[in-house]
């Protein structure tokens, strides 16, 4: 599960006194792109506690990942205007079978 900073968590960043230096260490690496997991392997297991707490506080919320947008449908089939059909060479079509 990845994590990611609250506008709360970024602002609290930004004031280096409301933090312990392992808050704001696990703020920094809470980017969305790293699970939690992968934190406590640099860091060790107390980051877990530090996590939960700073996650309850409101300084990191669950990212939720979104599916990519898929590319819009056209509903109906592009009209052709007849002269732009291109006029028969006078070629047999079985020529070309």
């Amino acid at each position: 599960m990845e994590m990611i900073k609250t506008a709360k968590g970024r602002e609290a960043l930004s004031d280096r006194a409301s933090l312990s230096m392992s808050e704001r260490r696990i703020l920094i690496l809470c980017d969305g792109k790293r699970s939690r997991q992968e934190i406590v392997s640099w860091l060790g297991k107390g980051a877990l506690l530090v996590m939960d707490r700073l996650f309850e506080q409101g300084y990191l919320a669950i990212a939720r990942s979104v599916p990519p947008a898929r590319p819009a449908v056209a509903t109906e089939a592009p009209l052709i205007a007849v002269d732009s059909v291109p006029e028969p060479t006078g070629a047999p079509l079985s020529q070309f079978s």
